[in-house]
């Protein structure tokens, strides 16, 4: 069965409690859980133990690929991470003094300022009404001003 957040064909399928009234448009997404890679990573800190606290610098650890455990894919470790939308996200990170990238996967479409799944900053709706406001403010200025100059 599906956990609170599965990835499905590389797009994140974030499940959460029903609310009355729910409004898809309106709804924010604070947090997310998800994978990031951990590129670079000497192979000393491959060990569960180690991954998870490095992943606990980044968010919350929920659960580190078996696969990276096991150091059978090797070149990156894989964690699955939750995430507070609302923060920075973490693009690196240091381990006695040695600075180490990470890597999200699939935040597509995740607007940061907003905290909404499905657009960017170009297709925001709070700016498009933003846009739509100082369009109207704008006509109604040339109109006002235009008007006075008829008098």
């Amino acid at each position: 069965m599906w956990g609170e957040n599965e990835k499905f064909r590389d797009h994140y399928l974030s499940i959460q409690f029903w609310t009355p009234n729910f409004n898809p448009e309106e709804a924010v997404i604070d947090r997310i859980a998800a994978w990031v890679r951990l590129l670079g990573l000497a192979i000393e800190y491959y060990e569960e133990t180690m991954l998870s606290k490095i992943g606990n610098v980044i968010g919350r650890t929920l659960k580190v690929d078996t696969n990276i455990a096991d150091k059978i894919r090797g070149k990156f470790a894989r964690l699955c991470i939750k995430l507070n939308l609302a923060e920075p996200l973490i693009g690196q990170y240091s381990i006695n003094g040695v600075k180490y990238k990470v890597e999200y996967e699939g935040l597509h479409l995740i607007y940061f300022d907003c905290r909404k799944v499905g657009h960017d900053k170009a297709s925001c709706p709070r700016n498009k009404t933003q846009v739509a406001r100082e369009e109207v403010t704008r006509i109604a200025e040339t109109y006002v001003a235009g008007d006075e100059e008829g008098q």
